[in-house]
């Protein structure tokens, strides 16, 4: 199978195929941008999901304490508030552990994709530079 003509040095290109190789390098470049994007947004996204999580669990608090506060309940007990920050902690530890490892993986997807984008980018700088040169 023969390689495209994207992949080619524009110097060993004729001028359609040097054409077909630019117009074949902007859509693989905006196609990567468009990937970059997304995938950064998929990362502050999950940033955001895992904030507002562990703002969720804070807020609902020991509901033995609250009870008690709202007089819906007599007497909360020392160890019903430790069980229930006990459970609330565990949830913000697992959360905490799995989101940080979910961002870090679309850190690494995003910076792939950031460096994919420059390396067309330049392959494309490259071959509008011989488009000029030829048609000077």
């Amino acid at each position: 199978m023969a390689q495209r003509a994207d992949h080619w040095s524009p110097a060993l290109l004729g001028n359609d195929a040097l054409d077909r190789a630019v117009g074949s390098l902007e859509r693989k470049r905006r196609s990567l941008r468009r990937a970059s994007l997304a995938a950064t947004l998929r990362q502050v996204a999950m940033v955001a999901g895992l904030v507002a999580g562990g703002i969720a669990v804070m807020t609902l608090g020991p509901a033995p304490v609250i009870e008690f506060m709202q007089r819906r309940r007599p007497l909360a007990t020392t160890w019903d508030v430790f069980a229930w920050w006990a459970i609330g902690l565990a949830l913000l530890v697992v959360g905490g552990a799995v989101g940080i490892s979910a961002i870090r993986e679309g850190g690494r997807r995003s910076a792939g994709w950031r460096n994919r984008a420059a390396e067309v980018a330049r392959r494309l700088a490259a071959a509008k530079a011989e488009q000029r040169s030829r048609r000077h």
